[in-house]
């Protein structure tokens, strides 16, 4: 399976990499599939403190190779259906009613951050770390999603003071240690920056090169973020001098091989969990869905990293899961066969609706969900990629019926 896997991934690879075709959802999709599937192709597991050289069961290759055939399938697909050739604008217009509308909704997601950082303690804030107060931050956390799906659409519009409000809440929170928010960010900026041009992406190399030097550069960031905090240059000079590069190439790729090391814990332990499990993470997209369908149960139904830490690992991967392994675990093979195929399928849908209408209003706040879930989702579990969409469907809901947009802005 390792030499078939390895075939499917350089045919991939090439297709992304030579094909002229528009920088597009599909792009970003396999831009995560590529990135979390790279200790497949080293062959082993290896964690430093963890494990070394573990064998690969031949299923997580399965599993993988199935999720490359079938996006590379639908993105071929999408790739030669024919379109409408459309003028895809540089940025976009609002009258000056809806662009007071944005500023209200930019004050009250402020309001929102300034009141956490309040009730958590400005000071605390400063010097203390995401890991160390993830239960008093709820508030903060609000302000930082809803700052990542509005910061796009600042930035089509031009909204340059909203996008400087939604930036330096992101910024703060990268420095609180969280690097997932400001990361999806800005791929979503590069993504609506792109305007779905057709390009090679071999031809944008310096780009790449940008992409891996980015990377690098946050798997340094965890080492030196409280420092930066502090703002003591000396230190931090001397802590990126005394960076082992092995070190930080094994934090690079640390992410990727905690998400393999958990799909193949899942399946070599054959962990399964009841399909309550699954009416609970489906429900967990309405506001409170999951909450109420937890009352209605009597039961709890906890994230699958919190299962797997509590119940049959001793090693602490804080957000680190795998989303196939959770989904396996909740609706075996067969069941993890349908749900991919299904989200390809509304990948397809959306990624087809933006290339033949363009970026609309309620186009551009899905942005950086399908982002989060095309690209980070890999080591999340399913209750955080969809809680990422429930704050989109509210500022949806929001602009639709409340704070109403003139019709060319709504979505068509």
């Amino acid at each position: 399976m390792y030499y078939i896997f390895i075939l499917i991934y350089f045919i991939a690879l090439c297709y992304m990499l030579f094909k002229k075709r528009s920088v597009d959802l599909f792009t970003i999709l396999f831009g995560g599939l590529l990135y979390y599937s790279l200790p497949l192709v080293i062959g082993k597991i290896s964690l430093l403190g963890v494990v070394m050289n573990q064998s690969i069961n031949p299923i997580v290759y399965m599993v993988y190779g199935f999720a490359f055939i079938a996006s590379l399938c639908f993105m071929i697909k999408s790739d030669n259906k024919k379109k409408p050739i459309i003028k895809y604008e540089t940025r976009g217009y609002l009258n000056k009613l809806t662009s007071k509308r944005i500023n209200f909704l930019t004050v009250f997601i402020f309001s929102v951050f300034l009141i956490g950082v309040f009730q958590l303690g400005f000071s605390n804030y400063l010097v203390a770390s995401k890991s160390t107060n993830e239960e008093r931050i709820a508030l903060i956390q609000i302000s930082v999603v809803l700052s990542m799906i509005m910061l796009p659409v600042s930035l089509f519009y031009r909204k340059w003071i909203s996008l400087a409000v939604y930036f330096f809440i992101l910024f703060s929170f990268l420095l609180y240690g969280a690097r997932s928010y400001f990361v999806v960010t800005l791929i979503s900026c590069a993504f609506v920056m792109f305007r779905f041009n057709k390009i090679r992406l071999i031809s944008k190399f310096p780009l790449f090169i940008l992409g891996i030097a980015f990377a690098i550069g946050m798997a340094i960031f965890k080492y030196i973020y409280a420092v930066v905090k502090g703002a003591s240059l000396g230190e931090l000079a001397s802590i990126i001098g005394g960076l082992n590069y092995d070190l930080v190439m094994a934090q690079l790729i640390g992410d990727p091989t905690a998400v393999i090391y958990n799909l193949n814990y899942s399946i070599n332990h054959d962990i399964n969990l009841s399909i309550e499990y699954l009416f609970h993470r489906i429900f967990s997209i309405v506001p409170g869905g999951g909450d109420f369908f937890s009352l209605l149960t009597g039961e709890n139904y906890p994230r699958y990293s919190a299962i797997l830490a509590n119940q049959y690992v001793d090693i602490h991967w804080g957000l680190a899961s795998s989303l196939y392994a959770e989904l396996i675990a909740i609706s075996g093979f067969l069941g993890f066969i349908i749900i991919y195929l299904l989200m390809n399928k509304i990948v397809s849908n959306f990624n087809n609706n933006i290339l033949t209408n363009g970026l609309s209003f309620f186009n551009l706040i899905y942005i950086s969900s399908f982002t989060y879930l095309l690209f980070y989702s890999h080591r999340l579990d399913i209750t955080f990629v969809l809680g990422i969409f429930k704050f989109c469907i509210l500022i949806w809901v929001l602009f639709r019926y409340i704070l109403v947009l003139r019709p060319e802005y709504q979505n068509k």
